[in-house]
């Protein structure tokens, strides 16, 4: 038996999955929206998000706490490569661009994983 109340489970897999959405979403879109110039950097960006950013957010929600099983984090983990990987073929994105993106994307999720342990115990105390 489950430690929640079912409604409780049933709102953390649809905010998982609609989480895996949306960053699947706004990756693609900013795709669509980037400039011919920063292209290649953008579709670097948006490979990282459709890959980690979106299963470390699936298993954030709702798979470390017990509301979807393991394997769902590895569908996610395909279904982000398959899209990452059309992602850079619509560029000609370099090693260095590419090497710079995801230095750019590692940055900014280590930046927000700190902001946001301390936002939590700011808002515990």
């Amino acid at each position: 038996m489950s430690a929640h109340p079912i409604h409780v489970v049933t709102a953390r897999r649809g905010l998982a999955i609609g989480g895996v959405a949306l960053v699947w979403t706004a990756a693609w879109l900013a795709i669509a929206h980037a400039p011919p110039a920063r292209a290649g950097a953008v579709a670097v960006a948006a490979a990282f998000d459709f890959s980690v950013t979106a299963s470390v957010a699936l298993y954030l929600i709702a798979v470390r706490p017990g509301h979807l099983p393991r394997w769902t984090l590895g569908v996610t983990v395909a279904i982000g490569l398959v899209f990452a990987k059309l992602a850079l073929a619509t560029t000609s994105a370099t090693t260095g661009v590419m090497a710079a993106g995801a230095a750019m994307e590692v940055g900014a999720v280590a930046w927000l994983a700190i902001r946001g342990r301390r936002a939590r115990r700011a808002w515990r105390a």
